[in-house]
């Protein structure tokens, strides 16, 4: 009957065989990122930038620094030159805002860094339209988004940038960017038509509003 060497099972394993075992299990672990169906990563990244969103709106600040954040939304907009001007000036800032997202490896951290700024925006134009009879918060004026289609073009594809600037790491680290390029170049493309789209609505109703 053979037994087991109580001294085999209480060593350490060596080194490079830590490190080994570590590397399959990353590198299972990613290539079961990505053959797996991308619906479930784009739903998590997608409350991820809400959350971020969420907790930016629920900053406090004072009435002097809300208004001068208030302010300067849509400062810079040429809205003398037309709604079409305004429509190309918003598209190329939430546009450029999106390749970042899609940067590898930066791109996420990015992305949390621009919703919760977003939110903070939203929370400083609450506090400086609040009045003494009717307090706003940044939480309630953000939920007052949520029925802005706009809102929710916008995050759709913020959402499919960051998700996609993961998979390229993931690809990067794989060795698979070849394979994963031709999906880049869609999601590219499609983030493009969506935030022009969106772009287009949001100055239609500025330049009446």
């Amino acid at each position: 009957m053979a037994t087991e060497n109580p001294r085999a099972s209480s060593e350490p394993l060596p080194e490079d065989s830590l490190l080994r075992r570590s590397w399959l299990l990353l590198k299972g672990a990613l290539e079961g990122l990505t053959e797996r169906d991308r619906l479930l990563w784009f739903i998590i990244v997608f409350e991820f930038l809400l959350l971020s969103t969420m907790i930016g709106a629920g900053q406090m600040m004072n009435s002097l620094q809300a208004e001068a954040m208030a302010s300067s939304v849509g400062a810079g907009l040429p809205v003398s030159s037309g709604p079409e001007a305004v429509a190309i000036s918003i598209f190329k800032n939430n546009y450029f805002l999106a390749l970042l997202m899609d940067i590898p490896l930066a791109g996420p951290v990015m992305a949390a860094f621009i919703s919760f700024n977003s939110g903070l925006y939203i929370s400083a134009q609450a506090i400086a339209s609040s009045t003494p009879y009717a307090q706003i918060s940044g939480v309630q004026e953000l939920l007052a988004y949520f029925s802005v289609p706009t809102f929710w073009l916008e995050f759709f594809a913020y959402t499919l940038a960051t998700l996609e600037g993961i998979y390229l790491l993931v690809s990067l680290f794989m060795r698979k960017f070849l394979s994963e390029l031709p999906k880049f170049v869609v999601v590219v493309i499609g983030v493009a038509l969506v935030l022009f789209i969106s772009a287009e609505i949001e100055a239609f109703f500025y330049m009446r509003g």
